[in-house]
């Protein structure tokens, strides 16, 4: 009894740490996009080197939103045991069905 306690303990642990690390990293990564965009519709740059720079402000936050999105995956692979077991069965799952050697030494 006390062991599956520890055990759905340690389980609600683990989801936590990779809930709370995936909630972070898209604040972190989403927030300078949502800003520039409250800050667009007060700002209207004049042409010449501010224009550039608001260019530059635009691709940078962009850039920064969709490292979000491409970064997920890895953030549950490294925080997940449970996400990293069921992505490398599925993984192997496809190498296996189209023949691919899965194993050092298979050919």
């Amino acid at each position: 009894m006390e062991r599956q306690v520890r055990t759905r303990s340690n389980s609600s642990a683990q989801l936590t740490r990779m809930l709370l690390t995936v909630s972070v990293t898209f604040l972190v990564l989403t927030l300078p996009a949502g800003i520039f965009v409250v800050l667009f519709r007060y700002w209207n740059p004049p042409a010449g080197h501010p224009k550039a720079q608001f260019s530059l402000v635009r691709a940078v936050a962009g850039n920064l939103m969709y490292t979000n999105h491409a970064i997920n995956f890895l953030l549950y692979c490294l925080s997940g045991a449970r996400f990293r077991a069921k992505a490398a069965s599925i993984i192997c799952y496809f190498c296996r069905a189209r023949g691919v050697p899965w194993r050092r030494g298979e050919d």
